[in-house]
């Protein structure tokens, strides 16, 4: 179940960015995970995050990336 105040943030980034916001679930430690409607470029991704960061109730803001592990030459 979302927290009190997470509709009001998608909500109002929504409107800001114009990228719609979904709840997905919480995490083991009671972060809240949501997730934009399609991929996005890193750099649209960090205008979202920092219009996420102007809520007070946000402690913390990160994109979900994709990690590849090193490619090794022999």
């Amino acid at each position: 179940m979302p927290s009190p105040g997470l509709n009001e943030i998608t909500l109002s980034v929504t409107e800001s960015t114009g990228e719609n916001l979904a709840y997905v679930k919480e995490s083991f430690n009671g972060a809240q995970i949501i997730r934009l409607d399609e991929k996005k470029p890193l750099e649209e991704i960090e205008g979202i995050i920092q219009e996420i960061r102007k809520f007070s109730q946000v402690v913390y803001v990160e994109p979900d990336l994709m990690i590849y592990p090193p490619l090794y030459a022999k």
